[in-house]
C-alpha cells in the first residue's frame, strides 16, 4: 500500500493541530462482530427491521419529536464526505446524520458491525472483502442504495480530488465490483486486515452520485437527497448553524427526534458551560481540563481515546534543510529534558492523560513497552557531546501555534536547562501552518491522531516514509518494517506486538516526544438518551431522544 502521499494541508490542520495542545484544538438475525480491534474478521449479518446494533429495548421509549441542539468543535466546511475529514472534531457527526456508514465501530468491543451493510466477509488473505447490502435502503430522493450506488460512490471517493487521509487510504483498494444488486467486492493489491476502518468512516458514507453530479458546485452546501441517513437537510448556514430534520421513511425505523441543530461555540469551556446551562443537549469537546470537570460532574461521556494527542515533533531532516535535530542525539536530549508531570500541571492543570508512549497504557492497543523517561542528566551530557563534536551552538527553533500558550514557555525552559539555546516562534495559525507543512522548524508543538479503531490507518498517513504528511521527515528502515507489520496485523495481539516494536524504535530513534494522549468527548446532557458512539469521535443520533418527565 503506497497511496499515502496526497493529503491536503487543510485536512492535516484539522487532524493534527486540534491534537496539538487540547481544545480548539431491516432484519431479525443477531449481528456478530465484523472485525475486532485486530481480531480476524468474521462474516456478519444483521438484517432486521429494527436498527442493528442499537441499544436494546423500545426504540423511542418516550415517544418521538423535539429537537437536540448539539455543540460542535469545528463546523463542517462542506456536506460532501469526499471533501470533509469526517471526524468528530471537524463536522463528521453532521455528515454522518445525513449519510450513515456501511459499518459502525463499537468501541466497547473493539469490533466493526454492519450498518448500511448486512454483512462483510474477507477472504483468507484479507485482500478481498465481500459486502452484502441491506434490502430496501433508499437515498433521500428515493433512489435505491444498491451495489451500483456503492461502487459509484466509492470510486468517486477514491479520486485524486479527494485529498483527505481516508481518500489516500481508499486508493489502496485496486477494484470495487458489483457482483449483483446487493453484493459489492472490494479488492486490494496487498493484505489489509484493517480495511473495515474506511467503511466505518467517510469512505462508507455512500453518496448518491447522481444527486452530487446534478448539483455540481453547490453540492457541498446542498446535499438534499444524496444520503441514506436518518436526517435530511433543512438549513445550512456555514459558520452559524446546520439544521437537519428526521426522515419519515428511514431504513432503520422511526427516528426519535424531529430535528438536530448543530452549532459551534468557540472554546471548550464555553461549550461545556452551554451544556450545563441547558443551552446545548450534546457537546463535543477536546480539552483535558474540561473533560476532567465533566467526569467530576458525572456528565455522561462517550470518549474516544486519541493516542499521540500531544506531541513535540522533531525535524529529522529527510525533507531537506539544515536542522540540528537531524542528529539523533539532539532529538534524544530534547525528549529526555521534558518532565511530563510538571508539564501536565503547568499547561493542563494536571488533567491530561500523561504518557511518553505512542499508545497510552490504558489504551486497547497498549503494548506494555514504556516510552522514554525524564532524564535531564543524560540530556545535558548529550547536548555537550554534540556541541564538542560538531561545533553546534545549541540553538533550536521551536514552532508552536497559539492554542496552548503555556506549552512553549515550559518547553523553552526545559530545553535551556540542559544546554539548548531556544528561539521560540509562537505564531498565529495562519502563519504556523505554512511553516509546519513545509517542515520549516526544528521542534514543533503538534499532535497526531492514532486510534484503536485503526492504528495503521491513522498513523500511516503521518509517519510513513513516503507520505507527504510526514512533516518531521523521519525515515527509518526498521520503523518502516514495523509499520508494515502493523498494517498486516489481523489480531489484537499482533497489533500490540507491532506497537511494541514501534515503541522500541521510537525510544531509540526519537522522532518526537509524546506528552499525552487526548480524549475526544461527546458529552450528553441529562435529558438525552440513546446516543450511540462509533469510531473517530462519531455518533449516531437516529435513536437519540429527549427523556420526558
Amino acid at each position: 500500500m503506497h497511496s499515502l502521499r496526497r493529503i491536503s494541508t487543510f485536512v492535516v490542520a484539522g487532524a493534527l493541530l486540534f491534537a496539538a495542545c487540547g481544545d480548539d484544538g431491516d432484519g431479525g438475525e443477531a449481528s456478530s462482530p465484523s472485525t475486532t480491534g485486530g481480531n480476524a474478521p468474521t462474516t456478519t449479518s444483521s438484517a432486521s427491521s429494527s436498527t442493528p446494533g442499537a441499544p436494546a429495548g423500545e426504540r423511542c421509549p418516550d415517544g418521538t419529536g423535539g429537537r437536540l441542539t448539539i455543540g460542535t468543535i469545528n463546523p463542517p466546511r462542506t456536506l460532501d464526505p469526499m471533501i470533509a475529514p469526517g471526524t468528530g472534531t471537524v463536522g463528521g457527526n453532521e455528515i454522518l446524520a445525513l449519510y450513515d456508514t456501511l459499518l459502525r465501530y463499537d468501541p466497547e468491543t473493539g469490533s466493526y458491525e454492519p450498518w448500511l451493510a448486512a454483512s462483510i466477509t474477507p477472504n483468507a488473505s484479507f485482500t478481498e472483502w465481500t459486502v452484502e447490502l441491506r434490502p430496501d435502503v433508499r437515498f433521500g430522493n428515493g433512489d435505491p442504495l444498491d451495489a451500483a450506488a456503492v461502487v459509484a460512490s466509492f470510486e468517486r471517493f477514491q479520486g485524486e480530488a479527494n485529498a483527505t487521509p481516508n481518500g489516500a487510504l481508499a486508493r489502496n483498494v485496486s477494484s470495487v465490483e458489483a457482483k449483483d444488486e446487493r453484493t459489492v467486492v472490494f479488492t486490494t493489491d496487498e493484505p489489509w486486515p484493517g480495511f473495515p476502518f474506511i467503511l466505518a468512516n467517510s469512505g462508507g458514507m455512500i453518496v448518491n452520485t447522481a444527486v452530487a453530479s446534478a448539483k455540481g458546485d453547490s453540492f457541498g452546501i446542498d446535499a438534499t437527497g444524496a444520503g441514506a441517513g436518518p436526517f435530511e437537510l433543512v438549513r445550512y448556514a456555514p459558520g452559524e448553524e446546520l439544521v437537519l430534520a428526521a426522515k419519515p421513511d428511514y431504513w432503520g425505523g422511526e427516528v426519535c427526534v424531529a430535528e438536530l441543530r448543530f452549532v459551534s461555540i468557540p472554546g471548550a469551556r464555553a461549550t461545556y458551560e452551554a451544556l450545563t446551562n441547558e443551552e446545548l443537549d450534546v457537546a463535543m469537546v477536546r480539552d483535558p481540563v474540561v473533560s476532567a470537570e465533566a467526569a467530576d460532574d458525572d456528565v455522561e461521556r462517550l470518549t474516544t481515546m486519541v493516542h499521540l494527542g500531544g506531541l513535540v515533533l522533531f525535524n529529522a531532516g529527510a525533507r531537506g534543510g539544515e536542522h540540528p535535530t537531524s542528529d539523533q542525539r539532539v532529538r534524544e536530549a530534547a525528549a529526555l529534558a521534558i518532565d511530563l508531570d510538571a508539564l501536565n500541571q503547568r499547561a493542563y492543570g494536571g488533567a491530561a492523560l500523561t504518557t511518553s508512549a505512542i499508545v497510552h497504557p490504558d489504551g486497547l492497543l497498549a503494548s506494555g513497552v514504556d516510552g522514554p523517561a525524564h532524564d535531564p542528566g543524560r540530556a545535558r551530557a548529550l547536548v555537550a557531546e554534540v556541541k564538542t563534536e560538531t561545533g553546534w551552538d545549541g540553538s533550536v527553533r521551536l514552532l508552536c501555534p497559539p492554542s496552548a500558550p503555556e506549552l512553549p514557555i515550559f518547553l523553552e525552559g526545559s530545553l535551556r536547562a540542559v544546554g539548548f539555546d531556544v528561539v521560540v516562534e509562537q505564531i498565529e495559525l495562519s502563519a504556523f501552518l505554512p511553516k509546519f507543512f513545509s517542515s520549516d522548524f526544528d521542534v514543533a508543538c503538534t499532535g497526531y491522531n492514532l486510534l484503536d479503531a485503526g492504528p495503521w490507518e491513522t498513523l500511516g498517513p503521518v509517519m510513513s516514509a513516503d507520505s507527504a504528511a510526514n512533516y518531521g521527515g523521519f525515515v527509518d528502515d526498521a520503523w518502516t518494517e514495523a509499520m508494515n507489520a502493523l498494517r498486516l496485523a489481523s489480531t489484537l495481539d499482533q497489533q500490540r506486538e507491532a506497537i511494541g516494536q514501534l515503541q522500541r524504535i521510537w525510544n531509540e530513534k526519537v522522532p518526537g516526544a509524546v506528552t499525552h494522549s487526548a480524549e475526544l468527548d461527546i458529552l450528553v446532557g441529562p435529558r438525552v438518551r440513546g446516543v450511540v458512539q462509533s469510531a473517530n469521535g462519531l455518533a449516531f443520533f437516529d435513536r437519540a431522544y429527549v427523556q420526558r418527565g
